[in-house]
């Protein structure tokens, strides 16, 4: 029923949800003020998520800093999410990934920089069924192409979100040591916070930036692009996330 619920707020909150409900009543009502101003605002909402320096703005502000690898000290572990692959997609003798492969690269980086001694890759299987290969087996094939030895790697398997992550790498690895949590800069929040409810110390290692540094280009801030819109997408949906993790104690 909360998954539903969780679902149904998504759908509600989200900025394209808004436009077309607005071009829909638009067209619906036979009142010329009432479609006045739904059509004024839906070309001022649309203006607003379409517009670049704004959506890039408020993603920088929720995306957790990227840090230079100098600056990261050495942990045991470092934990890796998962959410970035595509399943069942063929041919499937290979690992297909989506935007958010920087987690994975960059962990390759931690270990061959010495930063992590072992690392533990969680989450199920993306799909409700139809796989027998969870998100986490199917990134170790990059890992070990990459070269990391199949004695770094551990495997957490069941997770199905960021919630069951954070509990079932605890009963993989206990809490005894701090953890370096490798996830994109704008799921870092939740989580950190997961990681922390369970009782984890955690170094954030941000990755897959949406955000981009902030120029004064007319193409920045002048022209809609449907980039902004997409920014507006990613944001709401964490933002419905973190929210639905606080009220249920995941946080």
């Amino acid at each position: 029923m909360f998954f539903v619920l969780s679902k149904l707020l998504r759908f509600v909150t989200s900025p394209t949800t808004w436009l077309i409900l607005l071009a829909v009543y638009a067209i619906w009502t036979k009142n010329p003020r009432r479609r006045k101003v739904a059509l004024t605002t839906l070309v001022g909402l649309l203006l607003f998520f379409t517009n670049p320096f704004i959506s890039n703005l408020i993603m920088a502000g929720w995306e957790t800093k990227p840090v230079p690898y100098q600056s990261v000290e050495h942990h045991q572990y470092g934990v890796l999410l998962t959410g970035v692959t595509v399943s069942n997609q063929e041919p499937a003798d290979r690992t297909h990934y989506q935007k958010g492969a920087d987690r994975v690269l960059h962990t390759i980086d931690l270990w061959k920089k010495g930063i992590i001694d072992k690392i533990v890759v969680t989450g199920g299987s993306g799909l409700i069924a139809g796989s027998d290969l969870s998100e986490a087996a199917s990134i170790k094939r990059t890992l070990l192409t990459a070269g990391i030895p199949e004695m770094v790697i551990m495997l957490e398997t069941a997770a199905r979100n960021t919630a069951e992550n954070a509990l079932y790498t605890k009963e993989l690895i206990g809490t005894t040591q701090k953890v370096l949590l490798i996830t994109s800069a704008f799921h870092m929040r939740r989580a950190s916070g997961c990681f922390e409810k369970v009782g984890f110390k955690v170094t954030p290692f941000a990755t897959d930036l949406y955000s981009t540094p902030t120029t004064w280009e007319p193409d920045s801030w002048l022209y809609p692009k449907s980039s902004a819109l997409y920014k507006w997408e990613i944001l709401t949906k964490e933002w419905v996330g973190y929210l639905v993790y606080l009220v249920r104690g995941y946080l």
